[in-house]
């Protein structure tokens, strides 16, 4: 699918090194979305694991891809496989929430939304929050093409 080409790669950003994995929710102008599972395994930076799911928006919601954000079956070995997905979304801790509410207060709500210097334990929490229409937790400019883009400070 070569609209998900330039979401498959996780790079660096200036001199700081890409996290060990990024999660991004991309919706597409038919009505399609993927959820797109980006890992720092590979042999070099930028070379790592990718799993995506894709499919139609009304099946594969903004809370579906924040759902998954800790689900085992991106580390499944043959992504031709067929995984079990959950059978519900579980939305983050209330404590969690909380923590987040600082960070959250502070940020304007008109998209594109860019957050720098995020700790990785707050990006799910806060994108639970804000619902935004599309998102990726980590991306090494600001075009990245989502309403909410996590960007390393640096």
């Amino acid at each position: 699918m070569d609209r998900l080409r330039p979401h498959v790669r996780l790079y660096g950003f200036e001199h700081i090194p890409p996290p060990a994995d990024a999660l991004s929710y991309l919706v597409f102008p038919d009505h399609t979305a993927a959820v797109v599972r980006r890992f720092n395994n590979g042999p070099t930076v930028g070379l790592g694991a990718t799993h995506a799911l894709v499919g139609q928006q009304s099946d594969l919601t903004p809370e579906t891809a924040l759902g998954l954000a800790n689900w085992a079956g991106w580390l499944q070995t043959d992504p031709l496989i067929p995984a079990t997905l959950p059978d519900a979304v579980v939305p983050p801790t209330q404590e969690a929430i909380r923590r987040v509410q600082p960070r959250l207060d502070a940020l304007t709500r008109t998209p594109p939304i860019t957050i720098v210097g995020c700790p990785e334990e707050d990006k799910i929490p806060l994108l639970w929050c804000l619902r935004p229409r599309s998102f990726t937790t980590h991306h090494h400019t600001r075009a990245a093409g989502a309403d909410v883009v996590f960007l390393p400070e640096g």
